[in-house]
This record gives structure tokens, C-alpha cells and sequence, in this order.
């Protein structure tokens, strides 16, 4: 079933979206309850604005899984996601206390499960109290995925140079599908 544009034009199997200086390319869901948008980012600060865009959206209770490699720009993004929130203050990685609130409206736990050896030791840490106040930005999500929710949005960043990044963001479930094509559409 070909990606529908918002008029209900047809748009084929790859439409590729030009905003900001942002380059995009919008895949045809997988199936009714996925949608995903791949972006390119040339520094930062793109990367910043693309996840301010998407907060934009953002609610108690979502999650957002991030996972690439070291340095893929994880944090930067998450950085993004807080400013889009209204956030104020630095945002730096919890990768040695795994876990950090900042609190807004709605607040943001942006914690990190590169050290967790399962899915279990994240619902040790609280992850259904952490979903009840805010929103979850979790870096190194691959290695927990079974202990998140089905729904939500996951963004897999690869570093393609010093600067340039792509970004993978999938919307899992009606909701984050939706999420996906309105904020990259």
C-alpha cells in the first residue's frame, strides 16, 4: 500500500521532503501501524532542530528509543528533544547513573542502558514510574527493547563523517506512525 501525502496525493515508495535545509526521505509504512522518516543532518545543530521538531508531539508516557554507535549523536539529539520541551539547562549523558529527570512540561528522563545487562534491570529502575510523569528518552534502547513499550518512536542515528548524521526515526503504533509523518511530512 503506497505512503499517502496529507492532500491523499499518492506519493509512490520514496518521496524525499525538503524544510529547513533538512533533507528527508519518507518510506511507505510496513504496515498500517509504522511509518518511518529517514533525515540527514550536516551538523549539531540540525540534529537539535530535528529532535525539537519531533517534541513538539511528545507526551507523558512516550518513549523515545535511540540507539547507534558511540558518538552517533544520541545525546545531541536528546538535547534537541529537551529544548523542543521547553527544558531549560544542559542536557550531558547519564551513561554512569543511568538516569536522569529534567523536569518541565512535561518533564523529561532521558536515561542511558549501555551498562544494563537485560531488559529486567530497566524495570528495576522504574521504567512504569518513569512513564507515569514523563517523557523517556533511552539511549542504547536495542539492548532493552523487550522490556519497552510496543508503541513508540525509535530513532537510530549513523554518523556518516565528522558532522553529517542520518537518522532512521520509526513510529511504532498508530499514534507514532501519525507522529512521524505530520512532524517530517
Amino acid at each position: 500500500m503506497p505512503f499517502e501525502g496529507r492532500h491523499g496525493q499518492n506519493l509512490g515508495l520514496l518521496q524525499t521532503v525538503c524544510a529547513k535545509g533538512h533533507n528527508a526521505a519518507m518510506l511507505p509504512a510496513k504496515e498500517t501501524s509504522t511509518a518511518t522518516a529517514v533525515l540527514h543532518s550536516h551538523s549539531p545543530g540540525e540534529t537539535r532542530d530535528l529532535a525539537a521538531r519531533l517534541a513538539a508531539y511528545l507526551k507523558v508516557g512516550d518513549v523515545v528509543a535511540l540507539s547507534g554507535s558511540l558518538g552517533a549523536g544520541k545525546t545531541c539529539f536528546v538535547q534537541g528533544l529537551a529544548r523542543g520541551l521547553g527544558i531549560e539547562g544542559y542536557v550531558t549523558s547519564p551513561t554512569f547513573i543511568l538516569m536522569r529527570h529534567h523536569p518541565g512540561n512535561p518533564s523529561l528522563c532521558h536515561a542511558d542502558a549501555y551498562r544494563l545487562e537485560s531488559p529486567e534491570e530497566l524495570e528495576d529502575l522504574g521504567l512504569e514510574d518513569v512513564l507515569a510523569g514523563a517523557v523517556l528518552a533511552l539511549e542504547w534502547a536495542e539492548g532493552v527493547a523487550d522490556a519497552l513499550p510496543a508503541e513508540r518512536l525509535e530513532v537510530h542515528i549513523t554518523s556518516d563523517g565528522e558532522s553529517t548524521r542520518t537518522l532512521h526515526i520509526e513510529g511504532r503504533g498508530d499514534r507514532f506512525s501519525a507522529v512521524v509523518r505530520e512532524a517530517f511530512a
